[in-house]
């Protein structure tokens, strides 16, 4: 009877150690696969550098400007004060020898381009493409820049003046810029603005749209007494209304270098006689402005074309 128990155990515990042994190896055949690397956790790319903007956005259009040379700040800029106060001028390549026969203090007139440096709307780098000597008697200042080509503004300069020119102008409290094209008579040449015409066998600038705005230019002697044409004109323009002479911030940004500027002014109309000398030569300008709807913008268009007259 013991020899039987002691069989009966021996074969259960045979059968338990063959059931434990079924279950290791059950557990070898179902444990994890070994990691081929496919969910391994791989480092995140490095993030690319954002690309970078320029330093400066570019604007192609060429503007004119005139003012006072206040000499060069360093190798390669200059200052010119003009209308809206002292601004530095980068030169370019070849314009040494210009600055050389400038002084302090010449009147210039010049064409630049603008740089705005992003980031910064308010900061323009201004880089001069042209820049020469004005021989006249004055200038206009930098927004109503006259036309001229490259050299000084002499007798004969016009042969040599662009077909077209650009001009920065204020129009309505507003900075903008137009185009004009060259037009010549006998003995002078000036910028005509699109909606005006000028007519050389008049000697007459007019606005298309009405042509009761006019301007005639007449090309005075050399022996003029200026006191002898205020008192003339004087006389002519009392038939419009009490005759007023304008002086300093009254008159016009591109006609305060007139030598005279006399107004009248009634209801419907203003008439003005201004005396200027260009390249030694004397002009008056004849001004026939009525009051109408028409009349916004001719003075500020009709003045920078004769700003930009040159005697040829």
């Amino acid at each position: 009877m013991n020899k039987h128990n002691r069989w009966m155990i021996m074969g259960v515990t045979m059968l338990l150690a063959v059931s434990l042994s079924a279950c290791s190896g059950d557990n070898k055949e179902t444990a994890p696969a070994a990691n081929n690397g496919s969910s391994q956790n791989t480092p995140a790319p490095a993030e690319q550098p954002a690309e970078q903007p320029d330093e400066q956005a570019g604007e192609d259009t060429v503007l004119q400007g005139s003012g006072i040379y206040n000499g060069q700040q360093d190798s390669h800029s200059i200052e010119i004060e003009t209308e809206d106060g002292p601004n530095t001028y980068e030169i370019a390549e070849g314009m040494e020898e210009v600055l050389t026969e400038l002084s302090e203090g010449d009147k210039v007139k010049f064409e630049y381009t603008e740089l705005t440096v992003q980031g910064s709307e308010s900061v323009k780098q201004r880089q001069l493409t042209k820049l020469w000597k004005d021989s006249e008697t004055g200038s206009a200042g930098g927004k109503a820049g006259a036309g001229a080509a490259t050299g000084s503004a002499d007798s004969g300069q016009a042969a040599s003046l662009p077909a077209e020119q650009t001009f920065e102008l204020e129009m309505e409290g507003m900075t903008e810029s137009r185009t004009a094209k060259l037009a010549e008579a006998d003995g002078y040449s000036l910028y005509v603005f699109d909606g005006f015409t000028f007519k050389p066998e008049e000697d007459r600038l007019v606005m298309d749209i009405d042509n009761d705005y006019y301007v005639d230019i007449t090309k005075l002697p050399s022996d003029y007494n200026l006191d002898e044409l205020r008192r003339e004109a004087t006389a002519d323009l009392k038939e419009n209304g009490d005759v007023r002479e304008l002086t300093g911030d009254e008159i016009h940004p591109a006609m305060r270098d007139a030598s005279l500027f006399l107004m009248s002014s009634s209801d419907n109309l203003t008439r003005e006689m201004i005396v200027k000398e260009v390249d030694g030569q004397g002009y008056i300008f004849h001004v026939n402005m009525p009051h109408e709807e028409a009349s916004a913008g001719f003075g500020t268009l009709a003045f920078t074309s004769l700003d930009s007259l040159v005697s040829s």
